[in-house]
């Protein structure tokens, strides 16, 4: 699910998980050990997995290749528009095409003058080498489907329950640079890339589950920006803020019964009171805690104002709690 807020005039901002972002730090993981060390899934990944340990650390023998990691598969995935894909089967059966396609003068302003060369060097390399090319959709194939069920049973739950409180967070007013400088250490870097973005353009934010730390990067048209999803301290009581909050609202039996009769078919606060018995205010106070919490809202219907359910934030309601309780123990998630 995504949510977006949007400066006047400015690019629009968005929160959701990536699988490609989550298979990048995968495979940078292992060509540093230091990312291993600081993520305890990263570590439980490769521990099981030696052997696609070997073949990643010697697939690019370039030098600074531990830096850049595997940037060109996020320039071609967002080339593809497979960017934001929670499942990589698309990606992965298009990447010879996308190969061939894909631009190799990208401007990568968020990476240093020999990353970019770097990059822009293996671009030109996979679209001019079949042989390559196939050795290296067999690599991504092949971590895919080791990262699979991982990634969907407890990564995925993990980023989207990150992604709902970010986006809750952003609904109560707080900046989305607040929240992203908090977490990232970018400096004066994003709000420059930013700031040259066309008023169309695009901010994603991505909260990664197999990531070691924060991630930059310019692509056309977006600003993408990987910050870690933490699923213990602190961060597990913020996710859980603006859920208790709503459910709270709910937990009054009155109200729940007032939503209950909304889903069946709109009603006036009228009919509310008849139906229950009660004063007309004491309805309206019990309706106005249901719309500050964004679960109830007005409509005018056959000209008359009458109360709705907005499904898409019980919706939004029921995915929170569904990824909240789902959500793993602390210690298999990410480490500090």
């Amino acid at each position: 699910m995504v949510d977006s807020t949007a400066a006047p005039l400015g690019p629009r901002v968005t929160v959701r998980p990536s699988a490609v972002v989550e298979l990048c730090w995968l495979l940078h993981a292992a060509e540093r050990e230091d990312f291993r060390l600081g993520n305890l899934a990263l570590r439980a990944f490769y521990d099981e997995h030696p052997d696609l340990l070997r073949r990643i650390s010697s697939f690019w023998q370039d030098e600074a290749s531990g830096d850049v990691g595997f940037l060109e598969l996020l320039v071609v995935a967002h080339h593809g528009q497979l960017l934001f894909a929670c499942d990589l089967a698309a990606l992965i059966g298009r990447l010879d095409d996308l190969w061939t396609s894909a631009p190799t003068d990208l401007r990568l302003a968020s990476e240093s003058p020999e990353d970019q060369r770097i990059v822009r060097e293996r671009l030109m390399q996979l679209r001019h080498a079949p042989e390559r090319r196939r050795a290296y959709a067999a690599l991504v194939a092949d971590t895919w489907e080791a990262m699979r069920a991982p990634w969907q049973h407890t990564g995925l739950r993990c980023a989207e329950a990150e992604s709902a409180v970010l986006r809750d967070r952003m609904a109560r007013g707080t900046p989305w640079s607040e929240l992203v400088l908090s977490e990232c250490r970018l400096g004066d870097l994003l709000p420059q890339l930013v700031a040259a973005l066309e008023p169309d353009g695009e901010v994603a934010i991505v909260p990664a589950f197999f990531t070691h730390k924060g991630l930059l990067l310019d692509l056309p048209g977006l600003v993408l920006v990987g910050m870690r999803a933490d699923p213990s301290g602190p961060q597990a009581r913020a996710r859980t803020e603006g859920l208790a909050r709503r459910l709270k609202m709910l937990a009054d039996p009155t109200r729940l019964a007032i939503v209950d009769h909304l889903v069946a078919r709109p009603r006036t606060v009228s009919e509310l009171a008849r139906s229950f018995g009660i004063a007309q205010p004491t309805v309206s106070n019990h309706v106005k805690l249901l719309r500050d919490a964004g679960l109830v809202t007005d409509e005018r219907i056959a000209g008359r104002r009458q109360l709705v359910v907005d499904r898409r934030t019980v919706t939004e309601l029921l995915e929170h709690l569904q990824a909240v309780l789902a959500s793993p123990p602390a210690h298999s998630g990410p480490s500090t």
